[in-house]
């Protein structure tokens, strides 16, 4: 923020956004296996608790998008605290930090993956895999929601293309 109260947003060209997805696939990945392997009945009526509140959310005829938003947060950082992993979550909420102006653009773009409800049925299979203490299929399916999200904002073209396409070295 700067001295006038006014945020700047820093763009993100192609290449970042797909090594941050590359870095969050891997490292929130890891955090889901743990948590799987981790959890305790308490946070996992919790983490239940918030993803009921997302598929409510997301089934109102108009959800509330900045809503969707939160409780989409809420409900990753929630699995990965019961990682027990203090860096692992500081380095993941950086990545989120920095690639958060464009992470949930299909919601507010009201994009077909949200009208058809696709991240709905990944975090049912990420809390499925949580349930049953697969650390495999959490980790599995929390590959899936990133990796579609990201798919998606690729293919809407809102990233800076100019690095897209690796220079030739001349000799």
């Amino acid at each position: 923020m700067s001295a006038n109260r006014y945020l700047r947003v820093p763009k993100m060209t192609v290449s970042e956004f797909r090594e941050i997805t590359s870095i969050r696939v891997n490292l929130e990945g890891q955090a889901t296996a743990r948590a799987a392997e981790l959890i305790s009945p308490k946070a996992m009526e919790q983490i239940e608790a918030i993803h009921d509140a997302y598929c409510k959310e997301f089934a109102k005829s108009a959800p509330d998008v900045s809503q969707l938003i939160a409780l989409n947060k809420e409900l990753h950082f929630a699995i990965y605290n019961q990682a027990d992993m203090p860096i692992l979550l500081q380095i993941i909420e950086s990545l989120w930090l920095r690639i958060g102006p464009i992470i949930n653009y299909d919601m507010r773009l009201g994009a077909e993956r949200v009208i058809e409800r696709v991240q709905v049925g990944h975090h049912d299979r990420i809390v499925e895999g949580l349930l049953n203490r697969d650390p495999v299929a959490a980790s599995e399916a929390l590959r899936n929601d990133i990796q579609s999200a990201a798919d998606f904002i690729l293919k809407a073209g809102v990233l800076i293309v100019a690095d897209a396409i690796k220079p030739v070295d001349v000799e």
